[in-house]
């Protein structure tokens, strides 16, 4: 049955109360960290090139260049600007303030959902409330839980350009589109909006759209069809690139030390740096028992499921799909040697690949179709992107894989629509009921959520306190950030003749 109108409204008013409710209690906490920094760019005008206080001294910021494409920074700061003409920051306190101002910052993954549940209704929406279900169920996950209340540009601008982009390739899978320009139109400007952000996002991207045109490239010389999605996958990618030289005209500073960042980092603080792969490989052999027994139920898994697609019963089916999940479960407890985000990206990981498993299972040939390119690329660039963040040995948290998180939620949907109803309400239930399993297992170890709140001690006399941003951004006095440098801490103690405070 198709449902009339009145039930989108309260499909979007249990999105809203259910989204908003479950982050109350991230909502309720003091800045802490680096999200001082975002903050003050929020609330106050800054010029080019340097966008983010470092510290204050005298009275007087110290600014630094972010090392990011700065549009970014301009549109949180655009945003700021708008913001700060309804709410009166300077006559609340500042838990006050930082309450607005996480609520704020998880607008953009509220819209990109929103957008969603629109999308899936004009689809058509006999599974209206199933696929409100999926979308709620996946925006409850640990990673977009922490990191949507987070004042970080990862989970703002991040989330809401690649959600967008995410979204729009997603509305092009199943038949390819009559109206070919427009569609294309649609999919450069997101393509040059997701341009905008930073390097290794635009990186992943135009990997994976390249990839998207060669697998769209042979799928029609194969079927001997036209080369529509080939054509519309190329504005993309010159929408990426339009965007990409968009943010080195607008500051080529920032844009250059960019890439020379990422090329840094690449080099140090990942598993491509010889001492850091010795440290992981010398954590793994120390625990290889605990390796190889999850290793042993994924590997059995995968022997049953085999066996199941190709000469087996129902079950072998469930018991593959058993075993996949117990694997999981066991990884997920592996506190020594997993970090906290690679932990939590197990979750949309594993559903992502329960869900294709599933299919095969349930849908029984019914409404289904050739894999599409458009269907290919949201997948790949999730499964690349958290690839990328994997290998390297940085803690970041889950803010870095909330844009990979996003779009593997639209690269499920898109997997999932173009199935039979009957099939995919099915498939919708399996789906979800796996994602709140999963996140249960994720939250068990909820220690790992928790943002910490470091007070320093008051200063004495004429010395330099030490502050993380999110700490200071609210104070009027004198700071020098926690995220600097040792180096640059003396170097500022010995400039202005001033201690620090503390030991």
């Amino acid at each position: 049955m198709k449902y009339p109108l009145p039930h989108l409204f309260f499909a979007l008013l249990i999105l809203a109360g259910s989204f908003f409710l479950l982050r109350l209690p991230f909502y309720a906490q003091e800045l802490v960290g680096e999200e001082g920094i975002i903050a003050h760019l929020f609330l106050n005008e800054v010029k080019k090139p340097d966008y983010l206080l470092l510290a204050r001294i005298d009275g007087v910021n110290q600014m630094t260049a972010p090392q990011h494409p700065a549009p970014m920074y301009q549109a949180i700061n655009g945003v700021g600007k708008v913001v700060r003409q309804l709410v009166p920051f300077g006559k609340l306190d500042p838990l006050e303030s930082a309450f607005v101002l996480r609520v704020v910052f998880s607008l953009p993954l509220f819209l990109v959902l929103l957008s969603g549940v629109v999308y899936l209704y004009r689809c058509g929406n006999e599974n209206l409330y199933y696929w409100l279900a999926l979308l709620v169920g996946f925006a409850s996950s640990p990673v977009l839980l922490v990191s949507s209340t987070e004042l970080q540009l990862d989970a703002s601008f991040g989330i809401g350009s690649f959600g967008l982009w995410a979204l729009a390739v997603t509305a092009l899978s199943g038949s390819l589109p009559a109206r070919l320009y427009r569609h294309g139109a649609v999919l450069f400007l997101a393509c040059f909006a997701a341009g905008l952000g930073k390097n290794e996002w635009s990186l992943v991207l135009c990997v994976t759209l390249f990839a998207g045109v060669a697998y769209a490239w042979f799928s029609a010389r194969s079927r001997g069809a036209g080369g529509g999605a080939v054509a519309i996958l190329l504005l993309g990618l010159f929408g990426l690139l339009a965007g990409n030289l968009f943010s080195y005209l607008d500051d080529p500073l920032n844009y250059v030390m960019g890439w020379q960042l990422m090329s840094s980092m690449s080099k140090h603080e990942s598993i491509f740096n010889l001492a850091k792969l010795q440290q992981l490989l010398g954590v793994m052999g120390a625990r290889w028992t605990y390796v190889a027994q999850a290793l042993l139920l994924i590997l059995c898994s995968s022997f049953l499921f085999l066996r199941a697609r190709f000469a087996g019963g129902r079950m072998e089916r469930w018991g593959a799909g058993l075993l996949f999940l117990g694997g999981l479960y066991y990884l997920s407890t592996w506190n020594e040697m997993v970090p906290f985000n690679i932990v939590s990206f197990l979750v949309p990981l594993a559903v992502l690949v329960f869900a294709l498993i599933l299919i095969a299972w349930l849908a029984d040939g019914e409404g289904k179709a050739p894999l599409s390119a458009f269907s290919l690329v949201p997948a790949l660039f999730s499964l690349l992107l958290f690839a990328a963040y994997f290998v390297s040995t940085w803690e970041g948290g889950p803010r870095y894989y909330a844009v990979a998180q996003i779009v593997s939620l639209f690269a499920l949907v898109s997997v999932l629509r173009v199935q039979s109803v009957s099939a995919q309400r099915k498939l919708l239930v399996c789906v979800t009921l796996s994602l709140l399993v999963l996140h249960a297992v994720s939250w068990a170890n909820r220690g790992r959520y928790q943002r910490v709140v470091v007070h320093t001690p008051d200063r004495q006399g004429n010395c330099l306190p030490v502050l993380s941003s999110g700490e200071a951004v609210f104070k009027k006095g004198d700071f020098l950030g926690s995220s600097c440098s040792r180096e640059y801490l003396q170097q500022m103690s010995k400039k202005y003749n001033r201690p620090l405070c503390g030991p």
